[in-house]
Parts: C-alpha cells; sequence; structure tokens
C-alpha cells in the first residue's frame, strides 16, 4: 500500500475511532449511574458548596453558578438511578438534599418564586430529571417527600426565599436524619422572626407554612398548638399549648431571595 492510501486509511480509522469514543462517552453520560444510597458521594459537591457558601441561611448563588463540579453533580441526581430497597431515611434524606440543590439551581436558571405568576413557573412548569424521572418542584415536594409522612420535612425543604426555614450548611444523611429534622424544627419555631407567641392573650402569629399544612402537623400530634408545644422551649408556654384555647394568625411570606445572586 503506498503511504497516500496508508494515510488515508488512518485518516478514515481516526475519525471511526473518535466517532466511537464520543459514543460510549454520550452513553455513559446518558445512562443511569450506579445505585447509591451514600449521601455524601451522591452530593459532594453540594456539600463543599454548603460549607463554603451558605452562612446563616444565606446562600451565595454566585458561588454555586460558578461551580464545575455542581453543574456535573446535577447530570448525577438527574441519571443516578436509587433501588426499591431504600429505607425511608435513606429516601427522605436524597430527595431532601435533591429538592434543595434543584430549588438553588431553579434560582440559577433565572426562575424565581417572588411573584404569584413566577411561583406558578418556579414550583410547577420548571421540570428537572430526578433519578431518572421529570418532575416539578412540587411534584418532588408532594410526591417523594411529603407522602413520607413526617412534616418536620417543611421546615428542612428550601424553596430559596427568605420567609423559608433557612438552609442548613450541611447535607441531611439517613443516619442523622431524625436528629436534624428535630433540630431545624425546633429551630424554625422558636425563630422570632418566624414566630411570635403572646402568651398573655393566648394568641400567636405563625408562619405561613403552618396555614399551609394544618393538617399534617395536626395529624401528627393531636393538633397545631400540641405540634408547637412539642418543640417550644419555653416549659410553661409549651404547657399553656398543650392545655389552652390558642388563637394563630399567620403572617405575610417574604418571597425574596435568601441571598445574592448578581449574575
Amino acid at each position: 500500500m503506498d503511504h497516500f492510501m496508508l494515510g488515508t486509511v488512518r485518516r478514515f480509522l481516526g475519525k471511526r475511532l473518535s466517532t466511537v469514543l464520543l459514543s460510549i462517552g454520550l452513553a455513559a453520560l446518558i445512562q443511569p449511574a450506579s445505585a447509591t444510597t451514600d449521601n455524601v458521594t451522591l452530593f459532594s459537591a453540594y456539600a463543599t458548596l454548603l460549607e463554603a457558601h451558605v452562612q446563616d441561611g444565606n446562600v451565595d448563588y454566585d458561588a454555586f453558578a460558578a461551580s464545575d463540579d455542581y453543574a456535573s453533580m446535577l447530570k448525577i441526581i438527574a441519571n443516578t438511578a436509587l433501588p426499591d430497597t431504600l429505607t425511608k431515611a435513606e429516601r427522605l434524606a436524597t430527595h431532601i438534599n435533591a429538592y434543595n440543590v434543584l430549588s438553588i439551581q431553579g434560582i440559577l436558571d433565572g426562575y424565581s418564586p417572588s411573584s404569584v405568576f413566577s411561583r406558578l413557573k418556579f414550583f410547577k412548569r420548571r421540570q428537572y430529571r430526578v433519578f431518572g424521572d421529570d418532575m416539578t418542584l412540587y411534584e418532588l415536594e408532594h410526591e417523594r417527600i411529603i407522602n413520607e409522612g413526617d412534616p418536620r420535612i417543611h421546615f428542612a425543604i428550601v424553596c430559596s426565599s427568605k420567609s423559608c426555614p433557612p438552609l442548613i450548611e450541611t447535607l441531611y444523611l439517613p443516619e442523622t436524619l431524625d436528629a436534624q429534622l428535630d433540630a431545624v424544627t425546633r429551630a424554625f419555631i422558636n425563630a422570632p422572626q418566624s414566630n411570635r407567641f403572646d402568651r398573655q392573650n393566648n394568641r400567636a402569629e405563625l408562619s405561613r407554612i403552618f396555614k399551609w399544612y394544618r393538617d399534617e402537623f395536626a395529624a401528627t400530634s393531636g393538633s397545631l398548638a400540641k405540634f408547637l408545644a412539642t418543640y417550644i422551649e419555653d416549659p410553661a408556654l409549651a404547657k399553656s399549648l398543650r392545655e389552652e384555647e390558642w388563637d394563630f394568625d399567620f403572617l405575610s411570606y417574604d418571597w425574596s431571595l435568601n441571598g445574592t445572586f448578581t449574575q
């Protein structure tokens, strides 16, 4: 074979090989990854960003936007297949972390819950690929998280707004989930910017979260007042909530961003 023909064959084979390698790479990207219940591995980039760029619930969205690792993690969430054998704690921890990741991504994509119309798009129109399924934040919350029957999750999932519970600086993990949910529930209920209790008049001004999901809180404790009493740090106030009649009003919700985003 002369040099011209040999060069032609090599170029042809090189192009074929590049095509094959590209196809293999794309196939690896779109095929489900190995099933995993390890939140530390699954959300490793997110965990690093939480520790570095979330402080007292304030989120530096620019830092998340600039992270290549964060962008890669979204592909992992999209394509990882979760096994059917997960425990309740494993399911909840995984889906709570995913919700908080995707709520941040919604902001980075230009969506916002700041107005009625934009909330419709943010929660119910924008779809994400979540462990192999296409769903909105609303569907993720109601079909994968709320249906587990633990109302404390409402203080763990964060909709990127100031009146939402603050985003904590660590991952939710199956082995510590119960203690974490207790901690964030207790912190939110006792935060004066979220809930105000007038002991003298037995009247409280509560976060609208307690209005929207009142039936869930009552279902686990017998009433909203008794649910609140479980987590109130003032013993006298907790006793009053358990034993006396209380009136509840609900505060306006601040949908402005829970951090900074300049891009």
